[in-house]
Parts: C-alpha cells; sequence; structure tokens
C-alpha cells in the first residue's frame, strides 16, 4: 500500500498536459465528454441541451456554443484558467491547507487508486473537507467529494477514463466557428 510520501508525491507531479486520454466527467448537474492530449490540448463537449464546447490548441482556449444560442458572457464561459476540470487533473491544491490521510487502496473506475481523506488545517475556515481517489499511476484524482459543516451541496465531479495511445487528430484541438468548421 502507497504510504503518505508516495500520495504526497503523486499529487505533486499530477501533470494533465503530459496525459493522453479519454474520459466522461460526470457532475450532480450533468456530465462533459474530454479528449486530453499532450501540450495542453484538450476538448471538453458538456453533453446537456447547451452542448457548450471548450477546448484549447495548446496555445490558447476557445469556446464554441451550437447556433442558436447568443453569446455566453465571460462569466458563463469559465474556463478555469485554461484547464479542464482543474479540480479533478490539477490536484495540487490538496497539498496546500489541508492534513492528509490514506484510507486505503481502491479501484474507482476500473483504474487502481488509493482513497485519502483530506481535512483543513486547524482554523482554516475556508477549506472543505475533501475525500478523493487518486490514480495510482496518473496522481489525477479520479473522485472527489467535498462536504462542510453545515452541510451544504457537496461538490461531486468524478471521472471514469481510459489512457489512449491513438494519436488525436489535429483538427480534434483547433477552435469551431459558428458554421461548425475549422
Amino acid at each position: 500500500m502507497a504510504g503518505l510520501p508516495e500520495v504526497i508525491g503523486l499529487l505533486h507531479r499530477a501533470d494533465w498536459t503530459r496525459l493522453s486520454l479519454s474520459a466522461e466527467v460526470r457532475f450532480e448537474s450533468g456530465r462533459v465528454a474530454l479528449l486530453i492530449a499532450p501540450g495542453g490540448h484538450y476538448r471538453m463537449e458538456h453533453q446537456d441541451e447547451d452542448g457548450l464546447v471548450q477546448g484549447n490548441d495548446g496555445q490558447r482556449g476557445w469556446t464554441w456554443w451550437p447556433s442558436g444560442r447568443s453569446e455566453p458572457s465571460s462569466a458563463e464561459v469559465g474556463l478555469n484558467d485554461g484547464r479542464p476540470v482543474a479540480v479533478l487533473f490539477c490536484p495540487q491544491d490538496l497539498l496546500d491547507g489541508y492534513v492528509l490521510e490514506i484510507l486505503g487502496p481502491v479501484t474507482a473506475c476500473g483504474r487502481a487508486a488509493i482513497a485519502i481523506a483530506a481535512t483543513p488545517r486547524a482554523g482554516d475556515r475556508l477549506r472543505e473537507r475533501v475525500e478523493a481517489a487518486v490514480d495510482a499511476e496518473l496522481g489525477i484524482l479520479l473522485r472527489r467529494e467535498e462536504t462542510c459543516s453545515p452541510p451544504k451541496t457537496a461538490h461531486r465531479p468524478t471521472i471514469c477514463c481510459t489512457c489512449s495511445t491513438a494519436p488525436a487528430n489535429p483538427a480534434t484541438w483547433a477552435p469551431r466557428c459558428a458554421s461548425g468548421t475549422t
């Protein structure tokens, strides 16, 4: 079983910009299909009635809204600083302000993982308790659930991913214009 030093190392080294994977991310409010390739490339398609598609070609982020939809406000776009689902793919926030506890080995989304609990350090009332499954190879979070006291709606993003070795079509990462072409 991995110890605390190994888990800290996994979380510290987690780097989504080096990954090649496809994933379905499920939230309480919906889900997205996500493709990630090395170099900061990603494409995230929201699976709801709006059909928003967000991405990055490795140099700049972009957003495409299906025709018939008015241009969104900058608050609606929310590219998370150019990082897809940062709470899962950029877990370094758990290393700052939390006390980590290893709960044991688990399987999450078909992958070997380490279950952890992260409790806010004494006196920190801005953070919430987090339970997560850290991918034992990649260091990304396969599951993350935040709870706080008093109870409020928990933020429960989850991810199921499979590593892909197939090279991505470069057109996948290019922004789309309103007609759907690149």
